[in-house]
């Protein structure tokens, strides 16, 4: 065990983390490939694409709240022209939702990961038993991130003018956003 971690979940973290490390290296890989060097658009490429763009947009989402777990001061900004009260409202109105979701969704994917049990005994991988595992340490990691948000980080205000301009943009109307 390399990581110094036993049992399921030290074995589910390093999973987790081995496809976390496989999305960035897509990721990268995908930015860095000019346009004309795109693969052919082949059955297994696509799904692979849509797969692992699919994990991104899913790690994305998450991220933050991942690493709010752990942290007991944060600094936030925020658009000049509301009240820091609003503003940590706002914050915590955020991460009480993201938790309400992701206990939800935590549920109803342990329900997938138990039938995906029935599974183990076939030969091959067990892609749904991957799937699910890979939701519930997600959503396992985003409730630990919201609720250290909500009860332990000191979050230290900051107005920022920069935001304010982008709010104003929603006005805008699209064309002229660029």
């Amino acid at each position: 065990r390399p990581d110094g971690k036993g049992g399921l979940w030290g074995w589910l973290q390093a999973k987790f983390a081995a496809v976390l490390a496989a999305i960035e290296r897509e990721q990268d890989r995908a930015r860095a490939a000019p346009p004309a060097q795109v693969e052919p658009a082949g059955l297994m490429h696509r799904l692979r694409v849509r797969g692992m763009r699919w994990l991104a947009e899913r790690v994305a989402e998450q991220r933050l709240l991942w690493r709010l777990r752990g942290q007991t001061a944060v600094r936030a900004f925020f658009p000049a022209g509301i009240e820091p009260a609003e503003a940590h409202a706002v914050i915590r109105g955020s991460l009480e939702r993201d938790a309400r979701r992701h206990r939800r969704w935590l549920g109803v994917d342990t329900l997938g990961g138990l039938v995906s049990l029935l599974l183990v005994p076939l030969p091959g991988l067990n892609l749904p038993g991957y799937y699910f595992s890979f939701r519930i340490v997600g959503h396992l990691l985003s409730i630990l991130g919201a609720r250290q948000g909500l009860t332990v980080v000191a979050w230290d205000l900051h107005p920022s003018d920069l935001l304010a301009e982008l709010g104003q943009l929603e006005h805008v109307p699209e064309a002229g956003r660029a």
